[in-house]
Parts: C-alpha cells; sequence; structure tokens
C-alpha cells in the first residue's frame, strides 16, 4: 500500500542517506577502546571472566573428587560381594 504523501525516488534517497550519516556519526562519536573507561569496563569484564573460570574449575575439581569417591565406594562393594561369595562357596566344599 502506498504512503499518501507518495515519497518520491530523491526524497527517498536523501532520506536513506541522512540516516546513513546520523549512524556513521552515532559511531564515530562511539568510546574508542583507548578511551579509560573502556579500558575500565574491559577490565572489568576480564576480572568477571576470570573469576567465573575459577569457580567452574572448582565446581569440575569437586565433581571429580565425587566421582573418585562414587567409583572407590563401588569397587569395595564389589571387593566385598566378592568376598561374601568366595566365603560361601567354600563352605559349600
Amino acid at each position: 500500500m502506498r504512503t499518501p504523501n507518495d515519497n518520491s525516488f530523491a526524497e527517498r534517497r536523501k532520506a536513506a542517506e541522512d540516516a546513513r550519516r546520523k549512524l556513521l556519526t552515532k559511531f564515530a562519536s562511539a568510546p574508542k577502546p583507548t578511551d579509560p573507561a573502556m579500558q575500565e569496563r574491559l577490565a572489568a569484564r576480564e576480572a568477571v571472566a576470570a573469576a567465573r573460570s575459577a569457580r567452574r574449575a572448582e565446581r569440575e575439581a569437586l565433581k571429580g573428587a565425587e566421582n573418585e569417591r562414587i567409583l572407590a565406594e563401588a569397587a569395595a562393594q564389589a571387593a566385598a560381594r566378592d568376598r561374601r561369595y568366595a566365603a560361601r562357596k567354600a563352605r559349600q566344599r
């Protein structure tokens, strides 16, 4: 459906050019990576990422220790079961 004012091609091209120019000025005025505030934010992000990776490593270490404990417990139960089986077989002979 056409708009009531029926913009001409030149008007639409000028509007697109203005929008592009505004976008470029917005990006040009954005803070640069060398800006102290940006460096501060980057350092804060890196600190958060380091803390997150440390917590993840700690969690994985705890999970690994728990899995080792579970495996050791299962092995001990299996050895106890094998001992009982061997004792029962020895009594039967």
